[in-house]
């Protein structure tokens, strides 16, 4: 069956200030006593008693499925084995109380989708509770110590940045944390902001603010994603136009080749120039300028449309896409940064692709 979404749920903004993950007034107890066991996820949820403090910590209500009921819900019974052996019959046996939640044949809707495995599978939707019940049946008497170890709920920590500790973390139990003594955490949240002395714009990191941007606009452009064109429309970053006049090709030759830059916006590659180009000439390191047939002036407009529309529509693979250029005829030639090596005597040397990758000088 299809899994509704939150956002398919009517009014569901009027019902987010009624709901707390906390225990309220009616499940207060002395301090440290356990949380109570829900049956079903839907008891996570509990109206009362928001921001409830016992005992100097707030408790949680109810709890998650522990890992094994999490497999029984998710896995197919081809998977059981994956699961402890006493556990395997709830998914296999017809005996189980379970087994009408897995099914030996179903509908697969591939709903406009291409390849299986993008389809919907319609399942049953399995009984929370059931599952529950039928899980915590097991002996547990059957499994390994390493098995009920895997099967429990660990410690909740958190993690804080801190120069002062080792690795630059600092690590502790969530109920000893300066977070389990929050009495109102109605406006608390992660603040989205950089730490003292970082560095803007980091290497091979950049912000929208890097290039001149002038507006995001979504349509279809067929984004090529692992091969394949969407269908649906894309965000695209578009450059300004104005941009102002370039100087000529044969003194960016001077200044660029043998130097390194940062291609593909906006997730940087680092490729070492080997050439420019102009929409007649080609310059390479110290070698006579090669000016392009006739022949191959009348194809650079094609393959200059080609690199733009690669840039726009993306060439298959992450970070690629997604970006409108403005029209310019000057290139470059990289060879991309491959890997960086450790010789004997610890030097670290950069080694660059042998083959090489022209992209517009804008890019």
């Amino acid at each position: 069956n299809y899994g509704p979404m939150l956002s398919d749920l009517t009014n569901v903004n009027s019902m987010l200030s009624e709901i707390s993950f906390f225990d309220g007034e009616e499940s207060e107890g002395a301090a440290g006593a356990d949380p109570p066991r829900s049956a079903s996820s839907s008891a996570v949820a509990n109206i009362a008693g928001r921001n409830r403090v016992n005992g100097g910590s707030r408790r949680v209500a109810g709890e998650p499925l522990r890992p094994f009921e999490q497999l029984l819900g998710c896995l197919p019974p081809s998977s059981s084995y994956l699961l402890p052996e006493p556990y395997r019959w709830l998914m296999t046996s017809p005996d189980s109380p379970l087994i009408d939640s897995f099914p030996d044949s179903f509908t697969v809707d591939m709903n406009g989708k291409r390849w299986p495995w993008e389809a919907v599978t319609l399942l049953p939707f399995i009984d929370s509770k059931k599952l529950i019940e039928a899980s915590r049946s097991i002996d547990q008497s059957q499994l390994t110590e390493e098995e009920k170890k895997l099967n429990g709920f660990g410690e909740t920590h958190v993690l804080m940045r801190s120069p002062e500790h080792d690795g630059g973390v600092k690590v502790e139990p969530l109920n000893d944390s300066p977070w389990a003594k929050i009495i109102d955490d109605a406006n608390v949240a992660f603040q989205p902001q950089l730490n003292q002395g970082t560095k803007i714009p980091g290497d091979c990191f950049p912000t929208l603010k890097d290039a001149p941007i002038t507006r995001l606009n979504r349509r279809k452009v067929f984004l090529n994603v692992f091969g394949l064109r969407s269908r649906y429309r894309t965000a695209l970053l578009e450059m300004e136009d104005s941009l102002p006049a370039f100087p000529p090709a044969s003194l960016l030759a001077e200044k660029f080749i043998g130097t390194t830059v940062n291609f593909r916006y906006p997730i940087l590659y680092e490729g070492l120039v080997c050439s420019v180009a102009d929409s007649s000439t080609v310059y390479r390191g110290n070698a006579r300028p090669q000016k392009y047939s006739k022949e191959a002036q009348m194809k650079r407009p094609m393959l200059l449309g080609k690199m733009f529309k690669d840039i726009q529509v993306g060439e298959g693979m992450t970070g690629t896409g997604g970006w409108v250029l403005p029209k310019a005829d000057v290139t470059l030639t990289v060879r991309p940064l491959e890997a960086i090596e450790t010789l004997p005597d610890g030097t670290k040397v950069k080694v660059y692709a042998k083959r090489e990758v022209e992209l517009p000088f804008v890019a």
